[in-house]
C-alpha cells in the first residue's frame, strides 16, 4: 500500500499522487505552497522586523569601535570636546552635540556627587588629565544608573595621549572579550572593565586616584603596554564627563537598568 504524507518541502514523500507531484513541481519552480503563503501572510518579513537593515551605518554600536576613520567637528564643541571628538566616529555621538555634565573641580571629587550628575543621563564620554602629563578617557555607550550592574557594550572604547600631546590624534583602545563589563556601574566613579580604566572617586582615601591595567576587557596599547599612562596609578588633575544633547521629545538611550546585568 503506498503511503501518502502531507506535501511540504523537507518532509519525506512516498507514493506521490499526481496532485502531489504537481505541488512538488510548483514548489520546485519557486512558487509558494500553502504553508509558506500562510507564514508570509501572518508573520512580518525580516525587513519589517529590522533584521534586513542592520549595518555599521544603521546600528554602529553593534560593532567594535573603528580605528580606520575619525569624526568631523560639530558646531558648538568646547575646547575639550574638540580634542576627543575625532574618536567618536562610528558611535551614536558622532554628530550629536555634547554638554558638560560633571566636572570634578566644580562638582566635587566624590562618587556620590558623580552619580548625582550622571545617573540615568544616557551615554557619556569621560575625559581626564593626569599629573604625569597623560590625557586619557573613554566612551561609555551605556551610561550609569547605579544599580550595581556590569553594563555591556561592544562599542565602548578608551583613548589616550600618553605623552600629553593632544595636537595629535589619540590612540584608541578597543573592547575585547565580548561586550561584557564595558562599564562596571558599582557606585564608584567611572570604571571601564574591572580596572582597565578605573577612577574610584573615594573621598575617604585618595579621591583623585586613577588606575589603568589593560588587557582583561580592553586591549593593551599598540606596543603591549598595560597602562594608558605608563604607570599603574596616577593622580587626576582634571576629570570631566560629557553627555549628549537631546530634544525635549527625543529618546535618550540607556537610562534604565538592565536587570540581566545586575551583579
Amino acid at each position: 500500500v503506498a503511503l501518502r504524507k502531507w506535501n511540504h518541502p523537507g518532509l519525506l514523500l512516498s507514493g506521490r499522487s499526481g496532485r502531489t507531484r504537481g505541488l512538488m513541481k510548483a514548489s520546485d519552480s519557486g512558487d509558494d505552497d500553502m504553508i509558506t503563503r500562510l507564514f508570509k501572510r501572518f508573520l512580518p518579513t525580516p525587513e519589517e522586523m529590522g533584521l534586513g537593515q542592520i549595518s555599521v551605518d544603521t546600528a554602529p554600536e553593534q560593532y567594535y569601535c573603528t580605528k580606520e576613520r575619525w569624526a568631523d567637528p560639530v558646531d558648538g564643541d568646547d575646547e575639550t570636546v574638540q580634542l576627543f571628538r575625532p574618536a567618536l566616529a562610528q558611535t551614536n555621538f558622532e554628530k550629536r552635540k555634547l554638554k558638560l555634565a560633571y566636572d570634578g573641580s566644580e562638582n566635587g571629587w566624590d562618587a556620590d556627587k558623580f552619580h548625582d550628575c550622571l545617573d540615568a543621563q544616557g551615554p557619556a564620554v569621560v575625559f581626564a588629565r593626569c599629573a604625569s602629563g597623560a590625557v586619557v578617557g573613554g566612551y561609555n555607550p551605556k551610561g550609569w544608573v547605579n544599580y550595581g550592574e556590569f553594563r555591556a557594550s561592544l562599542a565602548a572604547f578608551l583613548f589616550t595621549w600618553p605623552d600629553g600631546n593632544t595636537e595629535a590624534l589619540p590612540t584608541k583602545i578597543s573592547k575585547v572579550a565580548g561586550a561584557g563589563l564595558a562599564q562596571v556601574d558599582d557606585g564608584s566613579g567611572p570604571k571601564f572593565g574591572m580596572d582597565d580604566l578605573a577612577i574610584p572617586l573615594n573621598s575617604n582615601k585618595n579621591p583623585r586616584l586613577i588606575v589603568s591595567k589593560l588587557g582583561s576587557y580592553y586591549e593593551r596599547m599598540p606596543g603591549g603596554e598595560q597602562s594608558l599612562f605608563g604607570a599603574r596609578n596616577d593622580e587626576l588633575l582634571e576629570l570631566k564627563v560629557y553627555i549628549g544633547v537631546y530634544g525635549e521629545d527625543e529618546f535618550v538611550p540607556n537610562t534604565e537598568p538592565s536587570f540581566a546585568s545586575i551583579t
